[in-house]
């Protein structure tokens, strides 16, 4: 089965000081292109089909045609205008929500800088990567949008759970996105954006604080520890410790000090 790419009517950098100087607020319009807008920095307020939303930094906007939006101003953005002739593509894009967060957006608003770049070119081949690097972005801006779900704090609660019960096994990311019924990319993503760490490293901060408590509780040899805390072989717990403390798990114990 053949695809067509979207037609790209219009791509860059908007700014409504220079647009819309010494107005605060623009005239209610009926959308008629698909409007994909990447927001760069906080600034006023956009409505869309009469419900506000805070314009924050970070924040995508897809405006659908039929939709009436209008903005009360300022607010700056990265922009494509296009037109989705696929109907596999128009059906994925109905599914997106009017505003969600970027989860990486250094990722996205690079994304948006190279369709415009592409785009201004008089170069046909230059014009179909923009619209190839823009089939790029919906793949991205999609999984953004399901990241953005309610149910994004339960299944973050859910692997945190999941790993303070079984951090003295052997588990890899795939083994606790299993348990929470979700791809490995997306609990990965999922922690970037609630927590700022990976899966991993918040399974090594769990067996760390794990650790610290049996040295300080117990007079259990290194070794043991190791293995009931899931680092395995000693030399490998040691140098994860040393790593987030400071300190040996030797001179951690002699220490006789909790750190938080």
């Amino acid at each position: 089965m053949t695809h067509s790419l979207p037609v790209i009517l219009g791509a860059g950098l908007f700014s409504s000081e220079l647009r819309f100087r010494g107005i605060k607020k623009t005239q209610p319009r009926t959308v008629k292109t698909w409007e994909l807008e990447y927001f760069f920095e906080d600034g006023g307020t956009s409505v869309v089909n009469n419900i506000g939303h805070s314009i924050r930094r970070g924040q995508l906007l897809l405006a659908k045609p039929g939709d009436v939006r209008c903005s009360h101003l300022p607010f700056q953005c990265r922009y494509v205008h296009f037109m989705p002739e696929d109907p596999m593509l128009v059906q994925l894009l109905s599914n997106v929500p009017v505003y969600f967060d970027a989860v990486d957006p250094k990722t996205v608003e690079a994304s948006f800088s190279r369709i415009a770049s592409l785009f201004c070119s008089a170069s046909s081949a230059d014009q179909m990567a923009a619209e190839a690097e823009l089939v790029l972005l919906f793949r991205e801006i999609c999984e953004d949008a399901r990241l953005s779900g309610p149910d994004e704090s339960d299944t973050v609660i859910r692997a945190q759970k999941f790993m303070e019960r079984h951090y003295s096994e052997k588990l890899s990311v795939q083994d606790i996105a299993e348990a929470c019924s979700v791809s490995p990319s997306y609990l990965h993503k999922l922690f970037a954006r609630r927590n700022g760490l990976t899966p991993g490293e918040y399974l090594l901060g769990v067996r760390i604080t794990a650790a610290r408590e049996m040295l300080i509780n117990t007079a259990l040899p290194l070794s043991e520890i190791a293995v009931s805390c899931g680092f395995g072989a000693q030399s490998y717990f040691s140098d994860c410790f040393r790593r987030k403390t400071g300190l040996t798990p030797g001179q951690f114990r002699r220490s006789g000090t909790y750190l938080p």
